[in-house]
């Protein structure tokens, strides 16, 4: 019971519906058909490190949801390991440090959410950070919450980028009486982050991130114009 209710909050989480191998086959060919990128071919990712295992990869319709992979830990089965790679949806991302907390920001409000509709319960001690592991800076948050069966579980979310991706890591551990000592979960994140590279940029977000710098500078031309008309009537 444990494993379907940790199946629905993640689901929920990712703010994405269920997705079966068909359809993560049905995602591969949207990205072709769109230019978007290719996470089937060109996502270089670990099979296995020294305590997980690759369970599958589903590619989201969706090109701005990306791909979801899970792993299995292999101490601990019903804790969780997933890994979400999708475009950073902003023309300009060179302050990688701000876009990546304004993510992680973003992905507590989808928990908050979650425990709105009643999927978790009590969501407590967020600790919310920057963190470097290795060359690698983003930001991450540490919290517990209870689910449906009264479990306890202590949740890790990080947040990098890579080239103009995303890569956000939930794990998720149970914690039981409290007496046993849990993982380090920086460093899973370590191990999969430095086994992990994104496609490049693709003519799909290229486009679209052209059309907003376009728009910007309409919108910031048509400002500037109404400041200089501004002053001429004064």
């Amino acid at each position: 019971m444990r494993s379907i209710t940790t199946c629905i909050l993640f689901i929920l989480l990712n703010g994405c519906a269920a997705q079966t191998e068909s359809v993560s086959l049905s995602g591969s060919k949207i990205a072709s058909n769109l230019k978007s990128s290719d996470y089937k071919n060109q996502l270089t990712y670990p099979k296995a490190t020294e305590s997980l295992h690759f369970l599958d990869q589903q590619i989201f319709e969706n090109p701005m949801w990306g791909t979801h992979l899970r792993y299995e830990y292999l101490y601990y089965p019903d804790d969780r390991f997933d890994v979400f790679v999708y475009p950073i949806a902003e023309s300009d991302w060179s302050d990688s440090q701000r876009v990546a907390k304004e993510e992680l920001t973003r992905a507590l409000q989808e928990i908050r959410l979650a425990e709105k509709h009643g999927y978790i319960n009590k969501m407590r001690d967020i600790q919310q950070d920057s963190v470097q592991l290795g060359d690698a800076k983003g930001a991450k948050a540490t919290f517990e919450f209870t689910d449906r069966d009264g479990e306890v579980l202590i949740s890790h979310a990080y947040v990098f980028t890579r080239k103009d991706k995303f890569v956000k890591f939930r794990f998720s551990f149970f914690k039981g009486d409290g007496s046993a000592e849990l993982p380090d979960a920086n460093e899973f994140a370590k191990d999969l982050l430095s086994e992990l590279e994104v496609p490049a940029e693709s003519p799909y977000m290229a486009t679209m991130r052209k059309t907003m710098r376009q728009q910007r500078a309409l919108l910031s031309s048509d400002s500037a114009g109404q400041s200089v008309s501004q002053k001429s009537s004064d």
